[in-house]
């Protein structure tokens, strides 16, 4: 089955994302309640504790968790190639990975599990990547979605070395593996930290991102899509930046650094820019709350950029808490707006889509369907909206006024509980429809 370029051969059960989706809601309703716990310690520096063990709740445990679900029906349905991850091997990857994600998080809050964490997650990633790259290299079809999501996963693989390394120092004694003297470095270890955030943020997420936003918009928004050589060059060239990045990380070089740093910002600043007027000059201009969260995040992105540029000319005493503004920004304001408005629309289409198949062996039962939004309403969409305004809006005030962390916390457990009651709703009548049809 082919529509418009879409092949639909290889989708997988409902099942196979809706897992990934609906863990990836519970670690975002412990990172509110990290948030709530702890409150206004989260400025005191982005090196503490609190902050490395939320960057990897909401990094691993939320975003990470989102992509990978989506990953098993963007491949099938943009590329044509299915991701051979099925039965005992996907159960095992879903429970390595959150179990991994869980044990990390807990690690650098105190209690000591880092091998165990890092077990887990060494095996889980490998499943997965020796899964995925087979599907992307041999099967893959349509360049534009193909290119990116490669390098994503790339950048991806160079995230996990990068953390395997740095996650050696909190091995128990006895099972602490002998390390070059340069890796025992301060300054060295603050590079790897740098070069481990800056491919899993600018190379996994930004480029997955890329990778979806080339069709997805133009498909769910009515819009024109950006040109070929566009889809080709911004992926290509945001790589590349990142690669050279990594060699002049550990230099003493840092004209270089500063220049390939500002070279990265300005790739994605055109691609933020760029599909901020593709949106704004979509066909379909009826109110649509996916377009409100695709804006919104991508004007988060700009913002975070230019604070990260801005960096050096603002004064020590702020230099800790615009750490954690930017990457507040950048998690919750840009990567967590993007996934929320695009799983109100793939939700829906996912369930729409497996019915519609389903009708086919019945087609007397074709009046069953549903409309997309009764499965995610417009009033549901907007209320997140709403909420994740209000989330931002704490977030960012609460550098000037910490007390109101707790206030982020709140809203961002409001918000993502109603997102998990909105899909299992929409899943509970995929259930009832498709029982319906069986009669």
């Amino acid at each position: 089955m082919q529509l418009s370029g879409l092949q639909f051969d290889h989708v997988p059960a409902l099942n196979v994302p809706f897992r990934f989706f609906f863990t990836a809601i519970f670690f975002a309703i412990c990172s509110g309640g990290l948030l709530i716990f702890y409150g206004e310690k989260i400025w005191l520096g982005r090196w503490l504790p609190i902050n490395l063990a939320l960057t990897h709740s909401l990094g691993l445990g939320v975003m990470a968790l989102i992509m990978f679900g989506s990953m098993f029906q963007i491949l099938p349905v943009l590329c044509g190639a299915a991701i051979a991850l099925t039965g005992k091997r996907l159960w095992l990857f879903h429970l390595l990975i959150s179990l991994g994600i869980g044990l990390l998080v807990v690690s650098f809050l105190g209690v000591n599990a880092f091998l165990g964490a890092a077990l887990c997650l060494l095996f889980a990633f490998l499943l997965f990547l020796l899964s995925v790259f087979p599907a992307l290299i041999f099967f893959a079809s349509g360049k534009s979605t193909r290119l990116p999501m490669l390098l994503a996963l790339i950048c991806l693989l160079t995230t996990v070395m990068l953390g395997l390394v740095m996650v050696l120092h909190y091995f128990p004694m006895n099972w602490q593996i002998p390390l070059p003297d340069a890796l025992s470095n301060a300054y060295f270890a603050k590079n790897l930290t740098n070069a481990h955030a800056s491919f899993a943020l600018f190379g996994w997420v930004v480029l997955l991102v890329m990778a979806v936003g080339f069709q997805v918009i133009p498909m769910f928004h009515v819009c024109e899509t950006l040109p070929l050589k566009w889809q080709t060059f911004l992926p290509v060239a945001l790589f590349s930046s990142l690669v050279t990045l990594a060699l002049f990380i550990n230099t003493n070089n840092a004209a270089a650094v500063s220049l390939n740093v500002l070279l990265s910002c300005s790739i994605i600043i055109t691609f933020a820019v760029s599909t901020l007027f593709q949106l704004a000059k979509r066909k379909r201009k009826l109110p649509d709350t996916t377009v409100y969260f695709w804006q919104l995040g991508f004007t988060c992105l700009i913002v975070s950029l230019l604070l990260l540029l801005s960096r050096n000319a603002v004064a020590d005493i702020w230099t800790h808490k615009l750490d954690v503004l930017l990457a507040g920004l950048f998690a919750i304001g840009f990567v967590l707006s993007i996934m929320q408005g695009m799983l109100l629309k793939i939700v829906p289409f996912l369930i729409t889509l497996h019915l519609q198949r389903h009708v086919m062996n019945y087609p007397m039962n074709m009046g069953l369907l549903p409309d997309f939004y009764s499965l995610i309403s417009r009033k549901q969409g907007r209320i997140l909206f709403y909420l994740q305004l209000a989330c931002l809006l704490s977030f960012t005030l609460s550098a000037f006024i910490p007390q109101l962390t707790r206030v982020c916390g709140l809203f961002f457990i409001i918000q993502w509980t109603l997102l998990g009651f909105a899909i299992g709703k929409a899943a509970h009548k995929y259930k009832t429809i498709y029982h319906q049809m069986m009669l």
